[in-house]
């Protein structure tokens, strides 16, 4: 019966499409390539595709020369390299993620005084964004740890110089601006403890269900490394490196429904609690996004259990919990 439960809820999963996944792995190369960012030479705005989502490349033939900017895609695997021409391209791990083999790169260009509207085309409901999988470059790592030509070394030559390099996301619904915005830092020495000071240098999961509904994302990038001009601008090289964009089904949250079951907390660290406060016992099941089976129990009425999470990967993931005749579903994110 339990092997019976499990593979309903697996076709269940499938058949409802869980998630919806940006990953890159649909894109292809020209010949000799490890990178396509944009048509060189022409200027203009053009995209690529994966999955539901669309990411926007622009192509920059101005007096200040030809560049690109928004989104390109990479194979890469240089963690060394700080060649702009060869290698503005490559993520800091060297593979994407998951040891995929591609995966999306950002720049911010310089001119950039207008925020890009860098994902678009998203399903709307019953979808919601989750989130998504970000890294540095190698040319952005590589010049926090030990400055460039223009960057400064974060930290400074005592390490005690308070620097950061953030992603502040953005959210539009309709064309208008959702109110929440989320922020994440490529790099943090704010710390009074410098060994808390930290280069991220792995995929790392970015929750992004406080932007809702959203049609489209906006993003721009922060640094406490600035020219002294008016208007201002980022020294720090402004990229970074993402790879599968989540997005999930609305129905996974209805819960709320039953006030006598709690998941605390939610973004779970390395252990979660489940509570049942109803007299009524339940099973349930926790199942990855490829519908694989992480977990499962029962939890009689009036009692609560522990779960150990400590070796679960970054991600999403779906708890079915099933009381009697009823059933519910949440998204886990950790």
């Amino acid at each position: 019966m339990k092997k019976l439960f499990t593979f309903l809820f697996a076709i269940f999963v499938a058949q409802t499409s869980f998630s919806q996944l940006a990953d890159f792995e649909n894109l292809t190369f020209s010949s000799g390539k490890n990178y396509w960012k944009g048509n060189t030479g022409v200027a203009g705005n053009t995209s690529f595709q994966s999955g539901n989502f669309s990411f926007r490349n622009q192509n920059d033939t101005s007096s200040w020369g030809d560049y690109w900017s928004g989104w390109a895609y990479s194979k890469g695997k240089d963690s060394m390299s700080t060649s702009y021409d060869t290698s503005d391209c490559n993520a800091y791990p060297a593979i994407g993620f998951s040891a995929s083999n591609n995966y999306a790169v950002a720049y911010q260009s310089f001119d950039d005084l207008n925020n890009h509207i860098v994902i678009n085309s998203m399903p709307t409901n019953p979808y919601f964004l989750a989130g998504l999988f970000i890294t540095n470059s190698t040319i952005t790592y590589r010049s926090m740890q030990n400055g460039d030509f223009v960057a400064k070394k974060f930290g400074g030559i005592t390490g005690n110089d308070a620097d950061f390099l953030k992603v502040r996301f953005m959210g539009w619904a309709n064309g208008l601006p959702i109110n929440d915005t989320v922020d994440f830092y490529l790099a943090d020495f704010r710390d009074a403890n410098n060994a808390n000071d930290y280069i991220i240098k792995d995929w790392t999961f970015v929750n992004l269900t406080k932007l809702g509904n959203a049609d489209s994302i906006t993003y721009y990038m922060v640094s406490s490394d600035n020219t002294a001009t008016t208007p201002s601008y980022i020294n720090t090289p402004t990229y970074f490196c993402i790879d599968n964009v989540i997005m999930t089904p609305s129905w996974v949250s209805d819960l709320s429904q039953n006030s006598s079951i709690k998941i605390y907390p939610n973004p779970i660290n390395n252990e979660f609690q489940i509570s049942n406060t109803s007299t009524e016992a339940m099973k349930f099941s926790i199942l990855n996004l490829n519908g694989q089976l992480v977990f499962e129990d029962k939890l009689t009425g009036n009692n609560s259990m522990k779960i150990n999470s400590e070796n679960w990967s970054q991600g999403v993931y779906l708890i079915r919990i099933q009381q009697g005749q009823n059933q519910f579903y949440q998204k886990l994110i950790k």
